[in-house]
């Protein structure tokens, strides 16, 4: 009986494990190179693309434990592959969740304007979003970080993207309309998934015709 019990708990373990062979090469070369950046941003591309599995998430965020270089960097890298497996996980990925807090706050307490402020952009949308499953967030706080986000880079496309989802998240449309035409006149610096997610959002704010940007 025993033996029956181990012999199935190893399977377990085994079956829980991802196989390499179905990893993306892309993600392979950045574990060959020790890169959480490059893991991370090859990881969003296979995201971006449509083309990445369970596997892959799961590969990026059991390899980018490893690494530990006390950079703001590093801590987002972790903090963005540790959001997408919980975003795949969905409830089953709260752990994951506090896990991407953690390092989003570890980033920004390194370098809060690191890369324009991402690890507050990821942090702010993850409390808006999820802030009731976090330790220590709310969807107020959340808000607050992204609009503050917005007036210190006014110029970064995402940042304002973002703010416009978290006010239609909390229902505010009207607040939502500037952050909105902002993203319109800079869409061409999004990628496609943001752009998909700005057509979205100018729907839910009442079309085109709701918007006045520029008058």
């Amino acid at each position: 009986m025993w033996r029956r019990i181990s012999l199935v708990f190893v399977s377990f373990l085994v079956a829980g494990c991802f196989t390499t062979r179905r990893v993306d090469p892309t993600l392979k070369n950045a574990v060959e190179q020790q890169n959480a950046t490059q893991l991370a941003d090859a990881l969003e591309q296979l995201i971006e693309d449509g083309r990445d599995t369970r596997s892959d998430r799961e590969y990026a965020h059991y390899k980018v434990q490893a690494w530990r270089d006390g950079t703001a960097a590093y801590s987002f890298a972790r903090a963005l592959i540790s959001a997408r497996l919980a975003e795949q996980r969905g409830v089953t990925g709260l752990e994951q969740l506090k896990e991407a807090e953690r390092y989003a706050l570890r980033s920004i307490s390194i370098s809060p304007s690191f890369s324009n402020g991402a690890a507050r952009r990821l942090l702010g949308t993850l409390y808006v979003m999820a802030g009731q499953h976090t330790r220590q967030g709310d969807s107020e706080a959340g808000l607050a970080m992204l609009e503050d986000l917005t007036q210190q880079f006014p110029d970064n496309v995402p940042n304002h993207l973002r703010l416009a989802e978290a006010y239609i998240v909390l229902g505010d449309v009207e607040s939502s309309l500037e952050p909105l035409c902002r993203a319109l006149v800079g869409r061409d610096a999004l990628k496609g998934s943001e752009r998909d997610l700005l057509v979205r959002l100018v729907a839910e704010a009442g079309g085109d015709e709701s918007m006045s940007c520029g008058e």
